[in-house]
């Protein structure tokens, strides 16, 4: 079958469906992205299928206008259904089992020669407790969990060398479930503790410290509280040859009524995110700011970069729906895209279509690409 038999409908079908009493749904019909001038540069569309309980039986996403990649569920009479994904060369990229709570139960993914190339097993809380790896190594890693979920033995077997388990790894927790001790048994039979955790709290300050085998601080992480709990700044330190190296840094800003208005986040670079809310209480806005080095011609090896302000504006609406992107690079717009949603209602007791290829696609009204 194949799988990307979508069908288009005409707008008298549509306003049938619409009219058709059922369960009313939104579904993301797609987004199209401008050059700054409003020339369209690309855009995506999906098409969907129910079957008559509701259930979505396939999902299909066009990257202008050609297939990119379809979804498909089959569901049986208990509730549990499998989910096929495929690529826009028809190819199965995954398959997944879920039960009847729509919690994974297994999953396989594939090469593109169609051979599994990685088997995963869940729990019945949707925790990984196998995972075989068939591609270029093939090993198998085996996950335990107490009964609070957290992990407590994780098993692995390398099957390219001896075929013997290489790693046992066993985990301690303490009475609020943070882990405080990993014990290490090699291929060899040795056991040894190879890193304990140590939370220490003072007043609004948190440490936590992380030990080697031979009782060496590794890492120590830093985390700050505000007088209402909120966490103000998180660091982790590296410790070798007697020296603190900041790994990574984060800092938050909250409103007065406790929301994050301003985050930052440093590694080797710094992205900053700043949050603004609507009088309704809503995110609205969310700009995320960073610094990436860019030719100002756009072309050519790139000798004549420079550090330029990039910033990435995403708008919400009261639903908390992605409304538009907007693509900035020293303050010059590059590009941006628009998101469009549809409600339907799902006809009752059959299956339903809706298809949103070139229908009702918003172009900016600048669009010098006309579809």
């Amino acid at each position: 079958m194949k799988k990307f038999s979508c069908v288009l409908l005409s707008a008298v079908l549509m306003l049938s469906l619409a009219a058709c009493s059922g369960e009313e749904k939104k579904l993301y019909a797609g987004h199209c992205t401008y050059y700054p001038d409003g020339g369209l540069m690309s855009f995506t569309e999906y098409s969907y299928e129910y079957d008559k309980d509701g259930n979505i039986l396939n999902e299909c996403e066009y990257h202008n206008g050609y297939p990119y990649s379809s979804t498909q569920r089959v569901y049986d009479k208990t509730g549990t259904f499998t989910e096929s994904v495929y690529n826009n060369r028809d190819e199965l990229e995954s398959l997944k089992e879920f039960d009847v709570n729509g919690i994974i139960s297994k999953e396989y993914q594939y090469a593109s020669d169609g051979s599994v190339k990685l088997e995963i097993d869940y729990n019945e809380e949707g925790s990984m407790v196998r995972k075989e790896s068939l591609d270029a190594y093939h090993y198998v890693v085996e996950y335990e969990y107490d009964e609070s979920g957290n992990l407590t033995k994780q098993i692995e077997t390398d099957y390219d060398d001896k075929d013997d388990i290489e790693n046992i790894y066993e985990y301690l927790y303490d009475s609020e479930g943070e882990m405080i001790q990993r014990t290490l048994t090699s291929a060899d039979g040795s056991e040894m503790v190879d890193l304990i955790v140590e939370t220490v709290v003072e007043g609004n300050k948190t440490t936590i410290y992380t030990y080697g085998p031979f009782d060496e601080l590794r890492f120590f992480t830093e985390k700050k509280y505000d007088t209402h709990g909120n966490l103000i700044k998180e660091e982790t330190y590296k410790v070798e040859a007697g020296k603190n190296e900041v790994l990574t840094s984060e800092e938050y800003t909250y409103d007065s009524q406790n929301r994050v208005i301003d985050y930052i986040y440093k590694l080797s670079n710094t992205t900053e995110t700043k949050y603004e809310y609507s009088t309704g209480g809503y995110l609205e806005k969310e700009s995320i700011i960073s610094e990436k080095w860019i030719s100002p011609e756009g072309y050519g090896d790139g000798s004549d970069a420079i550090l330029t302000e990039c910033v990435t504006i995403n708008y919400y609406n009261a639903e908390g729906d992605m409304t538009k992107t907007e693509n900035l690079a020293g303050g010059l717009l590059g590009s941006y895209t628009e998101y469009f949603y549809e409600k339907v209602k799902i006809k009752s007791g059959s299956k339903s279509k809706f298809d949103f290829r070139d229908r009702k696609r918003k172009l900016d009204p600048r669009s010098m690409v006309v579809y």
